[in-house]
């Protein structure tokens, strides 16, 4: 899909933020003019090496984006949607992190560069749990929310 004047706008200053925030990182831009995903290759503190994947929506900036992890040094678990993990419902075969409550979006305060800070506190989030055999949010910070389901994108932490 074509972006409009604004959001090409908009993409260019998310791009810059990015390049600012994760200088030695891989960023690579798939398909920037049409169905729009940006990759960032993250290290954790443990030094294992994560691909994260962010789907830029249709209507950018107004709707929260999905990010999911496609590149892990291991095979990542099965999960589904879960308040415990963090987790949305299923891109494909990769999980769709929670990383921010839709109701608390905000195109004008929330940026993409965050969403991936989101993803990269996860991952710390994640390898802990693994090690400790705690559920992860105890190591994420949840915000309290209305009993919803979790496919309504309730997930959030920060």
């Amino acid at each position: 899909m074509p972006w409009s004047r604004f959001q090409k706008l908009r993409l260019v200053l998310e791009r810059r933020k990015l390049a600012e925030e994760f200088p030695q990182n891989d960023i690579k831009w798939i398909d920037p003019s049409g169905d729009t995903k940006i990759e960032l290759e993250v290290t954790t503190n443990r030094n294992n090496v994560y691909r994260l994947r962010l789907h830029v929506p249709e209507d950018f900036p107004n709707s929260v984006p999905e990010l999911v992890v496609c590149g892990s040094p291991r095979p990542m678990p099965e999960w589904d949607e879960s308040h415990e993990n963090h987790t949305l419902e299923r891109r494909g075969d990769l999980i769709n992190i929670c990383h921010n409550y839709y109701r608390h979006w905000s195109p004008r305060d929330n940026r993409i560069v965050d969403v991936f800070k989101k993803g990269r506190q996860w991952l710390e989030a994640y390898e802990t749990s693994l090690k400790t055999g705690r559920p992860m949010d105890f190591y994420l910070d949840d915000v309290d929310l209305p009993d919803v389901p979790v496919s309504e994108n309730t997930c959030a932490f920060q």
